[in-house]
């Protein structure tokens, strides 16, 4: 069970960060400074590589040591200065914490006890937590919950290409906790 799920998860990481990957594109200079001022403002020492993907992906982190941060071509149109930048906050604290670690460190206790039903709540629920914790640090940076719930809410929006009229069926549970 623990090699099968294991490899699972491994093969479709992979396969992720390549399809990503193949039609990546360099930040623009406007998004690459808006990245550093939010590095800085995240307490990170170093901007981690950046690359821009295709519209329809959500901001989001690739790989485990060395994360690339990936975010959706045309994202700074669509959202406002204070919402960019609470976004881009957010994934740059899943950076200075190194929680695309910490994440393969649970995965792999989740499929070392691949049988345990209780391992894999706890799995979800600390997936569920570390968003919480960057949304709180977000909070703490910036101090504007409005501006940053919209900010999500735009983001899930384009993620899923939804016209906004069906916003509303697109948002899930965890996206409504952030949210609140």
């Amino acid at each position: 069970g623990f090699a099968a799920l294991f490899a699972w998860w491994i093969i479709g990481g992979l396969s992720l960060r390549r399809r990503l990957l193949a039609d990546a594109e360099a930040m623009s200079l406007e998004m690459y400074a808006r990245l550093e001022a939010a590095s800085a403002k995240a307490g990170l020492r170093e901007l981690p590589r950046c690359v821009t993907v295709a519209p329809g992906n959500s901001p989001g982190l690739l790989g485990v040591f060395f994360p690339i941060l990936t975010l959706p071509a045309g994202l700074e149109k669509d959202l406002t200065p204070a919402e960019l930048e609470s976004v881009l906050l957010h994934e740059l604290i899943h950076v200075r914490r190194r929680d695309p670690f910490w994440l393969a460190v649970h995965v792999t206790g989740v499929c070392a006890l691949w049988f345990n039903p209780v391992a894999w709540m706890l799995g979800r629920w600390i997936r569920l937590e570390t968003e919480k914790s960057c949304d709180e640090r977000v909070l703490e940076l910036t101090g504007h919950p409005d501006t940053y719930a919209q900010g999500i809410l735009k983001v899930v929006h384009l993620a899923l290409g939804l016209p906004p009229p069906s916003l509303v069926g697109a948002i899930t549970p965890p996206v409504v906790s952030r949210v609140q």
